[in-house]
């Protein structure tokens, strides 16, 4: 069966791409809340009417929600003092939005340049021509990742561990941004991150209405 995929036309392909979509699964506890940062400084706090929950965790596809796009975690339990993680997110945005630039190669590599080659020449080309692409943009990833680990707030264990991830599946480097922002290093605090917007507040009520929250975390 793997034989008949790998030699098909777009099979290769779509399994890659299916990879990626399941490696972009992420589990939010109750209580936490995924955000962007806005070019003037605000912030858009994602806030779902009809969470999908899993064991009492919202499950969300960011190849989907957010494609490739860096976001970052708050949540209702976090300190509420938080003017110098504030700085710390804003600090991390700027290699999130560089390491998106290696994730959108990475997709489009997987959905647009590898299908279009198979389709013109032969699935051995295509992935003569195009697996190399996507183990170079991999290797290029983790180099920048290496660079700036610090600000990343990496150790050199994170690093090889998200060494040996992309090297042995490179197309996970589309994912890249949401493997470093799921692990929780930077969470700002809910309540304090929407101020004293009526109406968001009232949207965080009504989500945390759908988990089993106890009330003195609310």
């Amino acid at each position: 069966m793997l034989d008949a995929i790998a030699s098909s036309t777009l099979g290769f392909w779509i399994c890659a791409l299916a990879i990626v979509l399941i490696d972009s699964a992420a589990l939010l506890k109750a209580g936490e809340f995924a955000f962007r940062l806005r070019a003037n400084g605000g912030f858009d706090v994602r806030l779902p009417r009809a969470p999908f929950l899993v064991r009492n965790h919202e499950l969300v596809f960011t190849l989907v929600t957010y494609f490739v796009r860096p976001f970052h975690l708050s949540s209702i339990s976090s300190p509420a003092a938080q003017a110098d993680k504030l700085t710390e997110v804003q600090q991390l945005d700027a290699p999130y939005r560089a390491l998106s630039l290696f994730a959108a190669t990475s997709l489009a590599l997987i959905v647009l340049a590898g299908p279009l080659v198979s389709l013109t020449t032969r699935i051995e080309v295509a992935l003569f021509a195009v697996v190399p692409l996507l183990y170079g943009t991999s290797i290029a990833a983790l180099t920048y990742v290496f660079v700036n680990k610090g600000a990343l707030r990496m150790t050199n264990s994170d690093w090889l561990r998200f060494a040996f991830e992309l090297l042995a599946c490179p197309v996970l480097a589309v994912n890249i941004v949401k493997r470093l922002t799921m692990r929780r290093t930077v969470v700002l605090n809910t309540w304090a991150l929407v101020g004293e917007d009526a109406e968001i507040r009232n949207r965080i009520d009504a989500n945390l209405e759908l988990f089993d929250t106890p009330l003195s975390a609310r």
